[in-house]
Protein backbone atom coordinates (compact mmCIF):
# COMPACT_ATOMS: atom_id res chain seq x y z
CA UNK A 1 0.00 0.00 0.00
CA UNK A 2 2.82 2.26 0.80
CA UNK A 3 4.29 1.65 -1.78
CA UNK A 4 1.77 2.47 -4.24
CA UNK A 5 1.77 6.05 -2.87
CA UNK A 6 4.88 6.51 -2.60
CA UNK A 7 4.73 6.41 -6.50
CA UNK A 8 4.70 9.88 -8.12
CA UNK A 9 1.69 10.32 -10.52
CA UNK A 10 2.52 9.76 -13.81
CA UNK A 11 0.68 13.16 -15.02
CA UNK A 12 4.16 15.06 -13.23
CA UNK A 13 5.35 18.32 -15.75
CA UNK A 14 8.49 17.91 -14.96
CA UNK A 15 11.39 16.92 -13.04
CA UNK A 16 10.90 19.06 -9.95
CA UNK A 17 7.01 18.14 -9.74
CA UNK A 18 7.98 14.42 -9.88
CA UNK A 19 9.79 15.32 -6.80
CA UNK A 20 7.57 17.51 -4.88
CA UNK A 21 5.14 14.72 -5.55
CA UNK A 22 7.39 12.28 -4.08
CA UNK A 23 7.98 14.19 -1.56
CA UNK A 24 4.28 15.23 -0.41
CA UNK A 25 3.99 11.64 -0.25
CA UNK A 26 6.30 10.62 1.85
CA UNK A 27 5.71 13.64 4.50
CA UNK A 28 2.07 12.32 4.01
CA UNK A 29 2.30 9.10 5.10
CA UNK A 30 5.25 9.40 7.74
CA UNK A 31 2.27 11.76 9.31
CA UNK A 32 -0.19 8.99 9.02
CA UNK A 33 2.46 6.88 10.75
CA UNK A 34 3.22 9.50 13.64
CA UNK A 35 -0.60 10.68 13.88
CA UNK A 36 -1.40 6.81 14.31
CA UNK A 37 1.38 5.89 16.96
CA UNK A 38 -0.04 9.15 18.66
CA UNK A 39 -4.10 7.66 18.46
CA UNK A 40 -2.42 4.00 20.12
CA UNK A 41 -0.77 5.53 22.64
CA UNK A 42 -3.50 7.61 23.98
CA UNK A 43 -6.29 4.51 23.71
CA UNK A 44 -3.51 2.75 25.44
CA UNK A 45 -2.16 4.92 28.41
CA UNK A 46 -4.76 8.03 28.14
CA UNK A 47 -8.21 6.71 26.95
CA UNK A 48 -10.40 9.30 28.09
CA UNK A 49 -8.12 11.90 27.74
CA UNK A 50 -7.72 11.25 23.68
CA UNK A 51 -7.90 15.14 21.93
CA UNK A 52 -10.27 14.73 19.13
CA UNK A 53 -7.74 17.02 16.58
CA UNK A 54 -5.94 13.65 16.36
CA UNK A 55 -8.25 11.46 14.65
CA UNK A 56 -9.15 14.78 12.67
CA UNK A 57 -5.92 15.07 11.37
CA UNK A 58 -5.77 12.08 10.41
CA UNK A 59 -8.67 11.88 8.60
CA UNK A 60 -7.57 15.12 6.72
CA UNK A 61 -4.34 13.79 6.24
CA UNK A 62 -5.93 10.96 4.66
CA UNK A 63 -7.99 13.17 2.71
CA UNK A 64 -5.07 15.41 1.30
CA UNK A 65 -3.76 11.93 0.09
CA UNK A 66 -6.94 11.07 -1.87
CA UNK A 67 -6.85 14.75 -3.35
CA UNK A 68 -3.28 14.36 -4.58
CA UNK A 69 -3.86 10.81 -5.88
CA UNK A 70 -7.31 11.75 -8.40
CA UNK A 71 -4.36 14.44 -9.95
CA UNK A 72 -4.64 17.42 -8.05
CA UNK A 73 -1.68 17.74 -6.06
CA UNK A 74 -0.85 21.02 -5.92
CA UNK A 75 -3.98 21.66 -4.14
CA UNK A 76 -3.01 18.65 -1.72
CA UNK A 77 0.37 20.42 -1.06
CA UNK A 78 -1.08 24.13 0.00
CA UNK A 79 -4.13 21.65 1.83
CA UNK A 80 -1.56 19.53 4.49
CA UNK A 81 1.14 22.49 5.80
CA UNK A 82 -2.25 24.69 6.75
CA UNK A 83 -4.17 21.62 8.21
CA UNK A 84 -1.56 20.28 10.37
CA UNK A 85 -0.55 23.80 11.72
CA UNK A 86 -4.55 23.91 12.95
CA UNK A 87 -3.90 21.02 14.41
CA UNK A 88 -1.08 21.66 16.42
CA UNK A 89 -2.54 25.25 16.83
CA UNK A 90 -5.82 23.69 18.95
CA UNK A 91 -3.27 21.62 20.64
CA UNK A 92 -1.36 24.19 21.58
CA UNK A 93 -4.06 26.31 22.64
CA UNK A 94 -6.85 23.88 24.27
CA UNK A 95 -4.24 21.69 26.03
CA UNK A 96 -0.69 22.28 26.70
CA UNK A 97 -0.06 25.54 25.57
CA UNK A 98 3.67 26.57 24.59
CA UNK A 99 5.39 23.07 25.41
CA UNK A 100 8.05 20.39 23.69
CA UNK A 101 5.73 18.76 21.52
CA UNK A 102 3.65 21.74 20.15
CA UNK A 103 6.83 23.35 19.09
CA UNK A 104 8.55 20.68 17.68
CA UNK A 105 5.34 19.99 15.82
CA UNK A 106 5.19 23.35 14.37
CA UNK A 107 8.69 23.72 13.67
CA UNK A 108 8.15 20.16 11.61
CA UNK A 109 5.17 21.66 9.46
CA UNK A 110 7.70 25.07 8.80
CA UNK A 111 10.38 22.58 7.27
CA UNK A 112 7.93 20.68 5.24
CA UNK A 113 5.82 23.10 4.10
CA UNK A 114 9.14 24.87 2.75
CA UNK A 115 9.34 21.93 0.11
CA UNK A 116 5.48 21.62 -0.63
CA UNK A 117 4.43 25.42 -0.77
CA UNK A 118 5.17 28.32 -2.71
CA UNK A 119 7.46 31.55 -1.84
CA UNK A 120 4.35 33.35 -1.12
CA UNK A 121 2.27 30.90 0.79
CA UNK A 122 5.11 30.15 2.86
CA UNK A 123 5.76 33.44 4.46
CA UNK A 124 2.24 33.14 5.01
CA UNK A 125 2.51 30.13 7.04
CA UNK A 126 5.56 31.48 8.74
CA UNK A 127 3.63 34.54 10.08
CA UNK A 128 0.43 32.27 11.04
CA UNK A 129 2.85 30.00 13.45
CA UNK A 130 4.69 33.16 14.81
CA UNK A 131 1.40 34.42 15.73
CA UNK A 132 0.25 31.30 17.64
CA UNK A 133 2.98 30.73 18.83
CA UNK A 134 3.66 33.59 20.39
CA UNK A 135 0.33 34.33 20.90
CA UNK A 136 -0.30 31.61 23.00
CA UNK A 137 3.22 32.52 25.10
CA UNK A 138 1.82 35.52 25.72
CA UNK A 139 -1.37 34.88 26.94
CA UNK A 140 0.28 32.58 28.84
CA UNK A 141 2.37 34.72 30.81
CA UNK A 142 -0.55 37.06 31.08
CA UNK A 143 -2.32 34.47 32.66
CA UNK A 144 -5.61 34.44 30.21
CA UNK A 145 -4.63 31.14 28.78
CA UNK A 146 -4.17 28.32 31.80
CA UNK A 147 -1.56 25.90 31.25
CA UNK A 148 -0.24 23.72 33.96
CA UNK A 149 2.45 21.73 31.78
CA UNK A 150 4.36 24.79 30.33
CA UNK A 151 7.86 25.18 31.46
CA UNK A 152 7.82 28.70 29.44
CA UNK A 153 7.39 31.94 32.04
CA UNK A 154 9.29 34.59 30.77
CA UNK A 155 9.31 37.17 27.80
CA UNK A 156 13.07 35.54 26.71
CA UNK A 157 11.85 32.02 26.40
CA UNK A 158 8.64 33.12 24.12
CA UNK A 159 10.83 35.24 22.16
CA UNK A 160 13.20 32.96 22.08
CA UNK A 161 11.19 30.15 20.44
CA UNK A 162 9.99 32.32 17.79
CA UNK A 163 13.03 32.88 16.53
CA UNK A 164 14.24 29.94 16.32
CA UNK A 165 10.74 28.40 13.96
CA UNK A 166 11.71 31.90 12.27
CA UNK A 167 15.62 30.83 11.58
CA UNK A 168 14.10 27.14 10.60
CA UNK A 169 11.85 28.33 8.28
CA UNK A 170 14.12 30.63 6.19
CA UNK A 171 16.99 28.22 6.86
CA UNK A 172 14.48 25.24 5.39
CA UNK A 173 12.92 27.53 2.91
CA UNK A 174 16.90 28.13 1.26
CA UNK A 175 17.83 25.15 1.43
CA UNK A 176 14.77 23.96 -0.58
CA UNK A 177 14.81 26.73 -3.40
CA UNK A 178 18.60 25.71 -3.52
CA UNK A 179 18.07 22.02 -4.39
CA UNK A 180 15.22 22.86 -6.61
CA UNK A 181 17.30 25.37 -8.31
CA UNK A 182 20.03 22.98 -9.30
CA UNK A 183 17.13 20.43 -10.07
CA UNK A 184 16.48 22.44 -12.82
CA UNK A 185 19.75 23.10 -14.16
CA UNK A 186 20.21 19.40 -14.07
CA UNK A 187 16.70 19.55 -15.88
CA UNK A 188 18.10 22.07 -18.40
CA UNK A 189 21.37 20.39 -19.30
CA UNK A 190 19.35 16.69 -19.62
CA UNK A 191 16.80 18.87 -22.46
CA UNK A 192 19.88 20.37 -24.12
CA UNK A 193 21.42 16.48 -24.30
CA UNK A 194 18.20 15.08 -25.47
CA UNK A 195 17.85 17.71 -27.96
CA UNK A 196 21.53 16.90 -29.22
CA UNK A 197 20.65 12.98 -29.09
CA UNK A 198 17.49 13.74 -31.18
CA UNK A 199 19.45 16.01 -33.94
CA UNK A 200 22.17 12.82 -34.11
CA UNK A 201 19.44 10.40 -33.90
CA UNK A 202 17.79 12.57 -37.30
CA UNK A 203 21.18 12.90 -38.84
CA UNK A 204 21.74 9.32 -38.35
CA UNK A 205 18.49 8.52 -40.19
CA UNK A 206 19.34 10.97 -43.01
CA UNK A 207 22.50 9.63 -43.37
CA UNK A 208 20.68 6.09 -43.29
CA UNK A 209 18.81 6.46 -45.89
CA UNK A 210 21.25 8.52 -48.40
CA UNK A 211 23.38 5.03 -48.02
CA UNK A 212 20.52 2.65 -48.54
CA UNK A 213 19.50 4.72 -52.13
CA UNK A 214 23.26 4.44 -53.09
CA UNK A 215 23.25 0.87 -52.21
CA UNK A 216 19.85 0.25 -53.89
CA UNK A 217 20.62 2.62 -57.04
CA UNK A 218 24.47 2.33 -57.74
CA UNK A 219 25.49 -1.01 -56.65
CA UNK A 220 22.27 -2.71 -57.57
CA UNK A 221 22.02 -1.73 -60.58
CA UNK A 222 25.33 -2.28 -61.50
CA UNK A 223 24.98 -5.61 -60.20
CA UNK A 224 21.61 -6.09 -62.23
CA UNK A 225 23.95 -5.00 -65.60
CA UNK A 226 26.32 -7.27 -64.78
CA UNK A 227 23.95 -10.10 -65.26
CA UNK A 228 22.32 -8.40 -68.20
CA UNK A 229 26.19 -8.64 -69.52
CA UNK A 230 26.48 -12.03 -68.54
CA UNK A 231 22.77 -13.20 -69.75
CA UNK A 232 24.13 -12.19 -73.23
CA UNK A 233 27.07 -13.31 -73.01
CA UNK A 234 25.31 -16.93 -72.45
CA UNK A 235 23.45 -16.37 -75.51
CA UNK A 236 26.51 -15.70 -77.34
CA UNK A 237 28.68 -18.52 -76.62
CA UNK A 238 26.77 -20.72 -74.18
CA UNK A 239 25.57 -22.95 -77.00
CA UNK A 240 29.42 -23.40 -78.42
CA UNK A 241 31.11 -23.38 -75.46
CA UNK A 242 29.18 -25.72 -72.72
CA UNK A 243 31.63 -24.79 -70.34
CA UNK A 244 30.78 -21.35 -70.27
CA UNK A 245 27.06 -21.30 -70.10
CA UNK A 246 27.88 -23.64 -66.58
CA UNK A 247 30.20 -20.94 -65.44
CA UNK A 248 27.96 -18.06 -66.59
CA UNK A 249 25.20 -19.77 -64.76
CA UNK A 250 26.64 -19.90 -61.64
CA UNK A 251 28.15 -16.51 -61.82
CA UNK A 252 24.57 -15.17 -62.22
CA UNK A 253 23.76 -17.35 -59.62
CA UNK A 254 26.24 -15.59 -57.41
CA UNK A 255 24.88 -12.14 -58.44
CA UNK A 256 20.84 -12.82 -57.68
CA UNK A 257 22.89 -13.70 -54.04
CA UNK A 258 24.79 -10.45 -54.13
CA UNK A 259 21.39 -8.68 -55.33
CA UNK A 260 19.25 -10.02 -52.24
CA UNK A 261 22.08 -9.05 -49.77
CA UNK A 262 22.17 -5.82 -51.29
CA UNK A 263 18.50 -5.16 -51.03
CA UNK A 264 18.47 -6.55 -47.32
CA UNK A 265 21.31 -4.31 -46.31
CA UNK A 266 19.23 -1.18 -48.20
CA UNK A 267 15.88 -2.66 -46.41
CA UNK A 268 17.81 -2.47 -42.76
CA UNK A 269 18.95 0.73 -43.14
CA UNK A 270 15.70 2.28 -44.53
CA UNK A 271 12.39 0.24 -45.29
CA UNK A 272 11.26 1.27 -48.04
CA UNK A 273 8.04 0.52 -46.46
CA UNK A 274 8.30 3.27 -44.53
CA UNK A 275 8.00 6.21 -47.62
CA UNK A 276 4.28 4.24 -47.90
CA UNK A 277 3.28 4.72 -44.29
CA UNK A 278 3.42 4.07 -41.14
CA UNK A 279 1.13 1.58 -41.00
CA UNK A 280 2.53 -0.06 -44.16
CA UNK A 281 5.85 -0.16 -42.33
CA UNK A 282 4.79 -2.05 -39.32
CA UNK A 283 3.17 -4.53 -40.92
CA UNK A 284 5.97 -5.03 -43.30
CA UNK A 285 8.20 -5.50 -40.56
CA UNK A 286 6.04 -7.63 -38.84
CA UNK A 287 6.30 -9.66 -41.61
CA UNK A 288 9.82 -9.87 -42.51
CA UNK A 289 10.41 -10.70 -38.30
CA UNK A 290 8.19 -13.64 -39.32
CA UNK A 291 10.04 -14.66 -42.68
CA UNK A 292 13.15 -14.04 -40.69
CA UNK A 293 12.80 -16.14 -36.87
CA UNK A 294 9.93 -18.48 -37.65
CA UNK A 295 8.11 -17.16 -35.04
CA UNK A 296 4.47 -16.84 -35.01
CA UNK A 297 3.39 -12.96 -34.93
CA UNK A 298 0.10 -11.27 -35.25
CA UNK A 299 -0.43 -7.54 -35.88
CA UNK A 300 -3.41 -5.73 -35.31
CA UNK A 301 -3.55 -2.09 -36.84
CA UNK A 302 -6.11 0.64 -37.97
CA UNK A 303 -7.75 -0.22 -40.62
CA UNK A 304 -6.81 3.38 -42.43
CA UNK A 305 -3.06 4.93 -42.04
CA UNK A 306 -1.69 6.73 -39.27
CA UNK A 307 -1.00 10.69 -40.26
CA UNK A 308 2.10 10.80 -37.91
CA UNK A 309 5.08 12.99 -38.85
CA UNK A 310 8.28 11.38 -40.28
CA UNK A 311 10.44 11.62 -37.93
CA UNK A 312 7.85 10.23 -34.86
CA UNK A 313 7.19 7.31 -37.22
CA UNK A 314 10.73 6.28 -37.99
CA UNK A 315 11.24 6.70 -33.86
CA UNK A 316 7.94 4.13 -33.49
CA UNK A 317 9.14 1.64 -36.01
CA UNK A 318 13.41 1.90 -34.34
CA UNK A 319 11.17 1.19 -31.02
CA UNK A 320 9.03 -1.79 -32.54
CA UNK A 321 12.16 -3.20 -34.67
CA UNK A 322 14.36 -3.00 -31.35
CA UNK A 323 11.46 -4.82 -29.51
CA UNK A 324 11.14 -7.69 -32.24
CA UNK A 325 14.92 -7.77 -32.17
CA UNK A 326 14.88 -8.42 -28.48
CA UNK A 327 12.08 -11.05 -28.46
CA UNK A 328 13.81 -13.50 -31.34
CA UNK A 329 17.79 -12.98 -29.88
CA UNK A 330 16.87 -13.44 -25.93
CA UNK A 331 12.79 -14.09 -25.21
CA UNK A 332 12.55 -17.61 -26.93
CA UNK A 333 8.72 -16.65 -27.88
CA UNK A 334 6.30 -19.06 -29.47
CA UNK A 335 3.96 -16.32 -29.85
CA UNK A 336 4.04 -12.11 -30.30
CA UNK A 337 1.17 -9.96 -30.69
CA UNK A 338 1.42 -6.37 -31.99
CA UNK A 339 -1.20 -3.84 -31.50
CA UNK A 340 -1.24 -0.44 -33.30
CA UNK A 341 -3.95 1.74 -31.28
CA UNK A 342 -4.72 5.87 -32.69
CA UNK A 343 -6.98 8.26 -31.01
CA UNK A 344 -7.28 11.93 -31.55
CA UNK A 345 -4.03 12.99 -29.93
CA UNK A 346 -1.91 9.89 -29.23
CA UNK A 347 -0.68 7.11 -31.31
CA UNK A 348 0.28 3.56 -28.99
CA UNK A 349 1.99 0.89 -30.19
CA UNK A 350 1.98 -2.65 -27.75
CA UNK A 351 4.34 -5.96 -28.05
CA UNK A 352 3.45 -8.92 -25.63
CA UNK A 353 5.37 -12.18 -25.96
CA UNK A 354 4.90 -15.37 -24.29
CA UNK A 355 8.71 -15.86 -23.71
CA UNK A 356 10.50 -16.36 -20.86
CA UNK A 357 10.68 -12.88 -19.40
CA UNK A 358 13.26 -10.43 -17.47
CA UNK A 359 13.30 -8.64 -14.43
CA UNK A 360 12.84 -5.47 -15.63
CA UNK A 361 14.39 -3.33 -12.16
CA UNK A 362 17.27 -5.41 -12.22
CA UNK A 363 17.87 -4.74 -16.12
CA UNK A 364 17.51 -0.17 -15.43
CA UNK A 365 19.65 -0.53 -12.72
CA UNK A 366 22.58 -2.72 -15.43
CA UNK A 367 21.93 0.28 -17.56
CA UNK A 368 20.87 -2.03 -20.43
CA UNK A 369 21.84 0.27 -23.55
CA UNK A 370 18.45 -0.77 -25.82
CA UNK A 371 16.49 -0.03 -22.94
CA UNK A 372 17.85 3.18 -22.22
CA UNK A 373 17.92 4.01 -25.99
CA UNK A 374 14.37 2.90 -26.55
CA UNK A 375 13.47 5.27 -23.17
CA UNK A 376 15.29 8.14 -24.73
CA UNK A 377 13.66 8.03 -27.72
CA UNK A 378 10.26 8.30 -26.24
CA UNK A 379 11.02 10.90 -23.86
CA UNK A 380 12.32 13.17 -26.74
CA UNK A 381 9.41 12.93 -27.72
CA UNK A 382 7.08 13.45 -25.07
CA UNK A 383 5.66 9.69 -25.04
CA UNK A 384 5.31 7.10 -22.07
CA UNK A 385 7.47 3.73 -22.32
CA UNK A 386 6.09 1.11 -20.32
CA UNK A 387 7.75 -2.24 -19.82
CA UNK A 388 6.50 -5.35 -17.52
CA UNK A 389 7.79 -8.49 -17.00
CA UNK A 390 8.97 -10.63 -14.84
CA UNK A 391 10.63 -14.58 -15.04
CA UNK A 392 8.11 -17.22 -16.39
CA UNK A 393 5.85 -14.65 -17.43
CA UNK A 394 6.74 -13.03 -20.86
CA UNK A 395 6.77 -9.37 -21.45
CA UNK A 396 4.50 -6.32 -22.52
CA UNK A 397 5.99 -3.09 -23.71
CA UNK A 398 4.06 0.06 -24.75
CA UNK A 399 4.95 3.05 -26.30
CA UNK A 400 2.92 5.57 -26.49
CA UNK A 401 3.57 9.39 -28.16
CA UNK A 402 1.68 12.21 -29.16
CA UNK A 403 0.64 12.24 -33.11
CA UNK A 404 1.68 16.03 -33.31
CA UNK A 405 4.91 17.58 -31.41
CA UNK A 406 4.64 20.91 -29.25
Amino acid sequence: MFRHLLVAPADSEDAEGGVVSRLFYVIAVSIVIALGIALLTNLVFNPGGMPFVLPALLVGVGATIAVARRGHLRLACALLPVLMLAGFASLLVTRDGVHDVAVIAIAGTLVFGSVLLTRRAMVMLTIAALTLTLGAGFAELSGSLQNRFSAFTDVRHVVAIGLILLVIAVAARLIAESLFAALRRAQENSGALRELSARRDSLREEERARVAREIHDELGQALTALRLDLSALEMKFGERVPEIRERVRELKGTIDGSIARVRSVAMALRPASLDLGFVPAIEGLVADFRRRTGIHCTVKVPDTDVSLAEERGIVMFRILQESLTNVSRHAAARNVDVTVEVDDAKVRVAVEDDGRGFDVSAAEKRGTLGLLGMRERVIMLGGDLKIRSSPGEGTQVSVSIPIRGP
